[in-house]
């Protein structure tokens, strides 16, 4: 199940979801700039442009998946491990 939000972007359970031509930039705490966007032409199959801070990376989708999930692993191990006492 998906759902709209009012500034339009659209919100699925397991995080945002794009459609082909569609992007959305974060913002970190540390004033970084994000972007993720679904990109595809007539000759090819579609890709997954992320960029931060102006350097890009392009995917194909199972790719984008994988290391959003790695991404995620790694960024919940860091919480946890910051909330640990030395």
């Amino acid at each position: 199940m998906t759902t709209t939000r009012r500034d339009g972007v659209t919100a699925h359970p397991d995080g945002i979801q794009l459609v082909l031509g569609e992007s959305v930039v974060f913002h970190d705490s540390d004033g970084n700039v994000l972007t993720a966007a679904v990109r595809g032409d007539d000759d090819g199959p579609a890709t997954v442009v992320l960029t931060v801070e102006g350097d890009a990376l392009t995917v194909t989708p199972r790719t984008a998946r994988a290391l959003a999930a790695a991404l995620t692993g790694i960024a919940n191990t860091a919480e946890i491990v910051e909330c640990l006492p030395v």
